[in-house]
């Protein structure tokens, strides 16, 4: 991570957490001017989780975006807790502070990644490892790149664990992603960094090399800053909420995969020719189904203007509870499909 930079500012929000003290040194040492908000230990000036709104409706990140418009950054950058994660803000080309979700900033990091691939003229095959409920924009991207993308389940240590496997065999596996949370780890690590995260940010508004390199596979027109980098990216749109699934998840599944087709013949198939069921269990992804008590459930759907799935995983810290995520090329595609899921789950 080399960058010529002078006299830029980014915006830093620790929270409280492990970066306080920290993160400042970081961006400085990368030539840039940090300016740091909540910055003393233990005392968070937000709820952990910056997917949240506060009372009055507004994101929790927004006293942050706000800052960015306000000093002219390149972008802001939060920490959650353990500083293993960074959510980015920047301002769009409306000058208006843009938030955007961890699924946008997994794909942007895919980007980063194999766009330094791509500059370093590694000879091993590109892979990407992305978790389950990853967008289908991360596929999009790794397409244009010409690099595999090999799905996990949710879970940092499969994801790690995936990438050590794949480079054992040859490929160099630039980065690994959690769409859900934005979770990222680069080649050459073996966990997630928000300080990575904000670096590969900075190299993404500043370093005009690798902007060059990410516009020529993207095949789009570069604009100026994070936003500029950011509309190169692949259109997806990705939707998740939460459900109950009272019982085994078996009987849960079982459910799912009686009533599926029959809700595609009546609500899905005018947008989608296909679609397929798949699992996954750890490291294992694919169409037979594990013996297991705990493992993704995800209907892939396939048709000529693109790909999406349906997604439905028991939580493993909250009991009785199951996330529903959905990804489709609009907008109003992702909503039919979080509808049909959350319906499709049986009462409580």
């Amino acid at each position: 991570y080399n960058t010529d930079v002078h006299n830029v500012k980014v915006v830093l929000d620790p929270n409280g957490g492990a970066a306080c003290g920290i993160a400042s040194r970081v961006f400085e040492r990368l030539g840039v001017t940090p300016v740091v908000l909540n910055d003393e230990p233990g005392q968070p000036g937000h709820v952990i989780d910056v997917e949240s709104s506060l009372p009055d409706g507004s994101h929790v990140l927004e006293p942050l975006a706000a800052r960015v418009r306000e000093e002219g950054a390149l972008f802001g950058l939060a920490y959650d807790f353990d500083a293993d994660r960074g959510n980015l803000t920047y301002v769009d080309g409306a000058g208006k502070a843009a938030i955007p979700s961890p699924q946008m900033a997994a794909a942007v990091n895919v980007a980063i990644a194999l766009s330094l691939h791509r500059r370093a003229g590694d000879t091993r095959p590109p892979a990407v490892v992305a978790s389950d409920a990853t967008s289908y924009r991360v596929h999009a991207i790794a397409d244009q790149f010409g690099a595999e993308v090999h799905e996990v389940e949710t879970g940092e240590i499969n994801v790690v664990t995936k990438m050590r496997d794949l480079d054992a065999l040859g490929y160099r596996t630039v980065v690994g992603v959690e769409g859900p949370n934005g979770g990222t780890i680069f080649a050459g690590t073996t966990c997630r960094d928000g300080s990575l995260v904000g670096a590969g940010a900075l190299l993404a508004c500043a370093d005009d090399g690798l902007r060059a390199i990410a516009a020529d596979a993207l095949k789009g027109q570069l604009g100026t800053g994070l936003i500029g980098f950011v509309d190169l990216l692949p259109t997806q749109r990705t939707l998740a909420a939460k459900g109950e699934a009272p019982g085994d998840w078996e009987d849960v599944v079982d459910r799912l995969e009686a009533r599926f087709p029959q809700m595609f013949v009546r609500f899905l198939a005018r947008d989608w020719s296909m679609f397929s069921f798949h699992y996954s269990y750890t490291r294992y992804v694919g169409r037979d189904r594990p013996r297991g008590k705990s493992y993704g459930w995800k209907v892939r759907l396939e048709s000529p203007k693109g790909r999406g799935f349906l997604w439905i995983r028991g939580s493993k810290t909250e009991r009785g509870v199951v996330r529903v995520v959905a990804d489709a090329p609009t907008l109003v595609q992702a909503e039919a499909l979080l509808s049909l899921g959350q319906n499709l789950l049986p009462a409580g």
